[in-house]
C-alpha cells in the first residue's frame, strides 16, 4: 500500500491554489489526418481543437 498523508488529501481539494491540470492532446499527421490535431483541455472544457498550430 503507498504511503497517504493528510498533505495529498488537502491538495487535492485545495480551490484556493493557482495550479490547474492542463491536458494537451497531439495526433501526428498521418494519411487520414494530414494537418494532425491538437486538443486542449483546461478544468473538463475543451479550450481549443483544432489543426496542429506548427
Amino acid at each position: 500500500m503507498a504511503d497517504y498523508t493528510l498533505e495529498q488529501d488537502a491538495r487535492k481539494d485545495n480551490f484556493e491554489s493557482d495550479q490547474i491540470e492542463v491536458h494537451t492532446f497531439f495526433h501526428d499527421r498521418t494519411a487520414a489526418m494530414p494537418q494532425g490535431r491538437m486538443t486542449i483541455v483546461v478544468a473538463n472544457e475543451v479550450v481549443f481543437d483544432g489543426e496542429l498550430p506548427y
